[in-house]
C-alpha cells in the first residue's frame, strides 16, 4: 500500500494513458494507425522481402499473397500490455516519483520499438507458416486458418512478453543501482525450479488486456460462442508455453548440476 501511495500518480497516469490508447485503437482505422503500421510493414519487408501496397482505409495489401496488414494487425494491444506490465511491475525500483515518470516515458519509447520488432516477426510467421503447413500436407481438422492465426499471434506475443519482463527486470535493477537485489536475482536464476512467479506478471497482464477488458466491457456478449472458443484457445496456448518453459528450466537445472559435479 505504501508503494501505491508513493508511486500512485505514475500508476494512475499510465492507466489513463492505456485507457485512452485502448479507446483510440477501438475507433481508429488504418489511416490513424500509420504511426505503427508503416514501420511494421517496412520491417516485414526487410525480414522477408514481401512488398505491400497501402490502400487508404483498409491497410497494407499484398495482392499475390492475399494478405492484408490491417488495423487489427498493428500490435497496439501488445504495446499497451507491455507498457502496463513494465510500469506497474518496476516503477517502484526507481526510488523517486520523478525517476518513476522517467522510467514510464523511457519504457514507452522502448516498448514501441520492441512492438514493431516483434509484430514484424509475427506477421512473417503468419504469412509463411500456413503455406509451410500446406506444402507438408499437415492436416488437423480443428486447426482452421483463423485458429492458426490466433495460435501464432498468442505464442509470439506471450513469449515476447515473458522475454520483455526478464529484460525490463534486469534493466530496472541496473538503473536503480540495486546491486544487492541484482545479486539475489542472479542467484535465484541459477535455481529455476524455485521461481515460478517470474511468469505470473506477464501472464496476468496478457490475460487482463486480451480477455479481461473485453469481458468487462461486455464485448463478448455479441458473440459468446466465438469469444469462448477464443478464450479457451488462448488459455491452452499460454499454458503450453508455460509448461514448455518449466520443462526447459528443469532440464537446464539438471544440466547445470551435472556440469558442477
Amino acid at each position: 500500500m505504501s508503494r501505491f501511495r508513493k508511486y500512485g500518480c505514475c500508476y494512475v497516469a499510465t492507466g489513463i494513458a492505456a485507457a485512452m490508447l485502448k479507446l483510440y485503437y477501438s475507433r481508429a482505422g488504418s489511416d490513424e494507425l500509420l504511426w505503427i503500421l508503416a514501420p511494421v510493414v517496412r520491417w516485414v519487408g526487410i525480414l522477408s522481402g514481401i512488398t505491400f501496397e497501402y490502400l487508404p482505409g483498409v491497410g497494407f495489401i499484398n495482392h499475390s499473397l492475399r494478405f492484408v496488414v490491417a488495423p487489427s494487425c498493428s500490435g497496439v494491444q501488445f504495446l499497451m500490455t507491455a507498457l502496463l506490465m513494465s510500469v506497474f511491475s518496476f516503477t517502484h525500483r526507481m526510488g523517486t516519483v520523478r525517476k518513476g515518470f522517467s522510467w514510464a516515458v523511457c519504457s514507452t519509447a522502448g516498448i514501441y520499438l520492441y512492438t514493431v520488432f516483434i509484430n514484424g516477426i509475427r506477421i512473417v510467421l503468419s504469412v509463411y507458416l500456413p503455406q509451410l503447413l500446406q506444402e507438408t500436407e499437415f492436416k488437423a481438422g480443428w486447426l482452421t486458418q483463423k485458429r492458426l492465426h490466433t495460435v501464432i499471434g498468442t505464442t509470439v506475443y506471450f513469449v515476447s512478453l515473458l522475454i520483455l519482463y526478464k529484460i525490463t527486470d534486469r534493466a530496472s535493477r541496473k538503473i536503480a543501482g540495486d546491486q544487492k537485489a541484482d545479486a539475489i536475482e542472479t542467484k535465484r536464476s541459477r535455481m529455476p525450479a524455485r521461481q515460478p512467479s517470474v511468469c505470473l506478471p506477464p501472464f496476468f497482464w496478457y490475460y487482463m488486456v486480451v480477455l479481461g477488458l473485453p469481458f468487462l466491457n461486455r464485448a463478448w456478449s455479441s458473440n459468446r460462442k466465438d469469444f469462448t472458443e477464443y478464450a479457451c484457445l488462448i488459455t491452452v496456448v499460454c499454458l503450453v508455453v508455460l509448461i514448455l518453459i518449466r520443462l526447459l528450466e528443469r532440464m537446464a537445472g539438471k544440466l547445470q548440476k551435472k556440469t558442477q559435479v
